[in-house]
C-alpha cells in the first residue's frame, strides 16, 4: 500500500504511553503501552519528525537520527492524547506535553512504516 490511508485507526494509540524507542540497523520502532502487554508499535523505515508544542522540529530521522544527536528528547512515558492524518503524506500522534510524532510515507518504492497490530504496511 502506498500513501497514508484516510481511515487509519490511530485511536488505538490513545491513552497509551510511549514506552520505548528502539533503533535498529534500518528501522526505528516506537513502542507504546505497558511492558506486560504487547501494546502497539510503529516501525519506521522512512522519514519521521518529533515536534515541540510550538511546531518546531526537535528531532528527525530517515529512519535513524544523525550521529551525535541526543535521543533523550523523546517523550518516554507520556500518553498519546490526539492524532491527525494528512493523507496521503503523513500521520501524527500528539502527547500530553504537546509534543508530536509525525510519520511520513516517504518512498514510492519501499515500505515507509508499519503498524503490525492494525495490519498496516505503507
Amino acid at each position: 500500500m502506498h500513501g497514508v490511508p484516510k481511515n487509519l485507526k490511530l485511536s488505538r494509540f490513545y491513552k497509551l504511553p510511549l514506552r520505548a524507542v528502539d533503533f535498529m540497523e534500518y528501522i526505528v520502532y516506537f513502542r507504546f503501552g505497558a511492558l506486560e502487554d504487547r501494546g502497539m508499535e510503529i516501525g519506521v523505515e522512512g522519514r519521521w519528525e518529533l515536534l515541540a508544542s510550538d511546531g518546531q522540529v526537535v528531532l528527525a530521522g530517515s529512519p535513524l537520527v544523525p550521529p551525535g544527536e541526543p535521543q533523550a528528547k523523546f517523550p518516554i512515558g507520556e500518553v498519546v492524547e490526539r492524532s491527525a492524518i494528512d493523507a496521503p503524506q503523513s500521520f501524527a500522534l500528539s502527547f500530553a506535553s504537546g509534543m508530536t510524532l509525525r510519520v511520513f510515507d516517504s518512498s514510492d518504492r519501499y515500505e515507509s512504516f508499519s503498524i503490525p497490530q492494525l495490519n498496516v504496511y505503507v
